[in-house]
């Protein structure tokens, strides 16, 4: 009794029935190919794009302490309900929220122009705060982060640089020895002070970056332009890591609070300014402003790929119903012999299942192939996003594994139903 307990019948026939399978498949190695590529083809697309929704919209940010303490805080103007930020703005703000955030950093990406033994390119990188990499609780694997002096002391007085990990191994040859060398970026030669993690891709996680420099060059990272000491230039998007047990709204009435008074400090210069927009960055993504569109562009896209894996499992399905129609008398001599109508379903549906898992492995790699075309596309007009990094991950096998399940059930169910109402007399006699 205590072994029926522990094994149910359910389980106890699995076994059974995956040998089973196995041997009735491999009889018909065409159709169970054919099953298997039709639906490989339907969840690997939509694999592959859930993989890029995931990576865009819903994956926590990677390499990163802590993510769920981050928030972006945004000015909120008339026409703008996330505006960004200028360097003084950011550094009062810095200065002046101590009590409600442990760091609060500022980024914004840059386009340079590199040149690394006699090699020039252009890439995307960043202009980020001296805490940049403490906010975001971010170790160099090789040298240093930024020092808080290299931001408060005079501009231009710093030229030191950040590399991506994928910069290292791609451009500087993965040797630990770079730190101390110099790379030129727009004419002017920046000392490698240190190499950031491989799981760390900055504040976005499909953005590719190579090289983080700090604000305090932006004369020399963006030529032409005063933003130094201007408090009305904003360009930069702040972040902040709550204390232990601070919430959003403490956050939002202290941000409001410094707002006020710098009004109050610089006369003129925050007379638009309706207040502070905070959000949590896992809702932030590329940009708070783009999120609704990137949604119903996703919600579309997903739809369609749904749809021609429906496509998929009719087409299945009705390659099953035949196939049940020519195991007639199969399941009749079964039933004739005792088997349960039960029992037959439950064979039925394993087989359908076993089909539609296959299937499920064969789309990842389906998947993998198209997100690998998807990663090497370069777009240069979005800027940084020109070049997703997009992967699939835990959530992304999740999900592939329940589709693959769904699927199974879907397309199996009916011709499984049709199979167990079998006339035992008729099926026996070979008739319809």
């Amino acid at each position: 009794m205590f072994k029926k307990l522990l094994r149910p019948p359910v389980w106890h026939h699995l076994g059974q029935d995956l040998r089973y399978c196995v041997r009735m498949l491999a009889r018909k190695p065409l159709l169970a190919t054919a099953i298997v590529l039709t639906m490989a083809l339907g969840i690997g697309a939509n694999t592959a794009t859930y993989s890029v929704v995931n990576g865009i919209l819903l994956r926590p940010l990677i390499g990163v302490e802590n993510p769920d303490k981050l928030v972006q805080v945004y000015r909120h103007w008339p026409a703008m309900e996330f505006g960004s930020s200028s360097i003084p703005h950011y550094q009062d703000i810095r200065d002046r929220t101590g009590e409600v955030f442990d760091n609060v950093a500022a980024w914004v990406f840059v386009p340079l122009a590199l040149t690394v033994d006699d090699r020039a390119e252009r890439i995307f990188g960043m202009m980020v705060s001296a805490n940049f990499f403490q906010t975001y609780g971010v170790e160099p694997v090789v040298g240093r982060a930024f020092l808080p002096h290299e931001e408060s002391v005079g501009p231009g007085e710093h030229p030191v640089a950040v590399v991506s990990h994928s910069f290292w191994k791609s451009r500087l040859g993965a040797s630990r020895s770079v730190i101390g060398e110099t790379i030129t970026i727009n004419g002017h030669s920046f000392e490698v002070v240190g190499v950031a993690p491989p799981e760390f891709r900055g504040p976005v996680n499909v953005a590719n970056v190579g090289v983080y420099v700090p604000i305090m060059m932006q004369r020399q990272v963006v030529p032409g332009n005063e933003w130094i000491n201007s408090r009305g230039t904003g360009m930069l998007r702040v972040v902040g890591r709550l204390k232990d047990g601070v919430t959003l709204h403490r956050a939002d009435q202290a941000l409001e609070t410094t707002l006020l008074q710098l009004g109050e400090e610089f006369p003129g210069q925050y007379d638009n300014d309706l207040g502070v927009t905070t959000l949590p960055e896992r809702n932030a993504g590329m940009h708070p402003t783009l999120r609704g569109s990137q949604m119903e562009m996703s919600s579309v896209v997903m739809a369609v790929v749904s749809i021609l894996l429906l496509i998929a499992c009719v087409n299945v399905a009705t390659l099953l119903l035949a196939r049940a129609r020519e195991r007639r008398r199969e399941m009749g001599i079964r039933l004739s012999l005792g088997a349960g109508r039960r029992r037959i379903l439950q064979q039925l549906l394993t087989e359908s299942l076993l089909l539609s898992l296959f299937a499920g492995l064969c789309g990842l790699g389906v998947a993998r192939l198209a997100l690998h075309f998807i990663n090497r596309v370069r777009l240069p007009s979005l800027g940084p996003y020109g070049n997703l990094s997009v992967e699939i991950d835990d959530r992304v096998l999740l999900f592939t594994t329940g589709v693959s399940i769904v699927a199974g059930l879907f397309f199996g169910l009916l011709p499984a139903l049709r199979a167990t109402k079998t006339n035992t007399v008729l099926a026996m006699k070979g008739e319809s």
